[in-house]
């Protein structure tokens, strides 16, 4: 699976996802910049702030991403997000809050509403 195959609402997931992981541990590392440069650059920097905003809006809490992580309708789009995110987390070392919320998402990539 690419990005270009997801969807609007798949890619908001995996950008609040990416942001949320990003944020447990309040420190931005080269690795996880690069990552999201290169998902800027294969969506476009205009899409990116579109849905970059959006997530900001729309996932205030970890419940709420989780929540629409769930309602994704196609599960290879779930798995595709959890290891873009888990790739994101090992690429600079895996933190224990990072393992923490991998694991939730990891729960939540086997449950569709």
């Amino acid at each position: 699976m690419t990005y270009e195959e997801l969807s609007d609402e798949d890619l908001l997931v995996l950008i609040g996802a990416s942001r949320a992981l990003i944020n447990t541990d309040d420190l931005v590392s080269l690795q996880e910049m690069a990552w999201v440069r290169a998902l800027v650059e294969q969506i476009g920097r205009e899409r990116w702030k579109a849905l970059a905003g959006q997530s900001e809006r729309e996932f205030l809490h970890t419940d709420e991403l989780i929540a629409a992580l769930e309602r994704l309708e196609r599960p290879e789009v779930r798995t595709f997000i959890l290891d873009e995110v888990r790739a994101l987390a090992e690429a600079d070392g895996l933190e224990p809050d990072e393992i923490a919320f991998l694991e939730r998402l990891d729960t939540a990539r086997g449950v569709a509403r």
